[in-house]
């Protein structure tokens, strides 16, 4: 019999230890199994509110909606609005996003100056990098007839010397809306300084469609006011129904206060003049060539 033999019938005879029993602590975890997702795969929602009903002229409507990355790899998304003739959409960028990621995209539109009453329609797109077709949904703007304020932008004044004083601003008021309206006129002070006060030169305008009027907005500055930029907020509004208003800001700056200058010099009087200095005079005798004193000078000392 060969030693292979003598090994086998002496493993048969002892037996083969058998291993530990594994513990449910110790047992391998199962690997984890995703869904397969196709890559390309997006899901582009309908508006939260896809139907505005209080569209006015001159104004932005907006709508929301959401984006999600269905797949399991990046994946960056480009979007296309087709807006009503005259429109303005708000251009939206590329969108990137992680798998399994999602955004909220806003799409923001301005109804043209003056726009007719009725329903209008936005086409929205979105299309994925990968996959070539897009996802679209329609929102609708419901234009309401009404009266629309626009002022004429805000405008710096500087505040001049002596104090108080009054500073004047000039402002055009235009309906931009699609409908004839009152609009009434306030003015205030940012802050409400103590002193500052702020008025318009009438209290209203009445307008009709794409018509103007002109006014001016007086602002006192008081006595020792203090130096820098003063807002004075003016405000067109229409009650409605929809309300609407347009505030713009004009600024007073108050210069610092300027010291009275110095009085100038006054001129000094002349210097007296200085009194004549008188020497001693020695009168020496004139002696003549003879010897003989000088007859006159004996006359004079005597």
């Amino acid at each position: 019999m060969s030693i292979i033999h003598v090994v086998l019938v002496a493993l048969l005879i002892v037996g083969v230890p058998s291993a530990p029993p594994i513990s449910a602590a110790d047992a391998p975890t199962p690997a984890k199994t995703f869904a397969n997702k196709a890559a390309g795969d997006f899901t582009f929602s309908a508006a939260a509110q896809p139907i505005v009903n209080n569209g006015v002229p001159g104004r932005t409507v907006s709508f929301t909606h959401t984006l999600t990355n269905s797949s399991d790899e990046p994946d960056t998304f480009t979007f296309a609005i087709v807006a009503p003739s005259g429109w303005t959409a708000a251009p939206l960028e590329p969108l990137t996003l992680a798998g399994g990621e999602s955004r909220e995209v806003v799409v923001m539109v301005l109804v043209p100056n003056g726009q007719g009453v009725g329903s209008y329609t936005i086409d929205v797109s979105a299309q994925s990098s990968i996959s070539l077709t897009p996802q679209t949904h329609t929102d609708t703007a419901v234009v309401v007839g009404v009266a629309v304020p626009a002022l004429s932008p805000g405008q710096t004044r500087i505040a001049g010397w002596p104090q108080p004083t009054t500073v004047s601003f000039t402002h055009v008021l235009t309906n931009i809306g699609n409908q004839a309206g009152t609009f009434l006129l306030s003015v205030g002070v940012v802050g409400s300084p103590a002193g500052w006060s702020a008025a318009p030169s009438q209290p209203s305008c009445s307008l009709v469609q794409n018509a103007g009027c002109t006014f001016t907005v007086s602002v006192t500055v008081p006595a020792g006011a203090a130096a820098g930029l003063t807002g004075v907020v003016v405000t067109a509004s229409i009650a409605g129904p929809p309300a609407v208003s347009h505030s713009v800001t004009d600024f007073v700056r108050t210069p610092q206060p300027v010291d009275p200058p110095d009085p100038p010099d006054q001129p000094h009087p002349p210097d007296p003049p200085e009194p004549p200095v008188l020497h001693p005079v020695m009168v020496l005798p004139m002696i003549w060539s003879n010897g003989d004193v000088d007859p006159n000078l004996q006359a004079a000392q005597r």
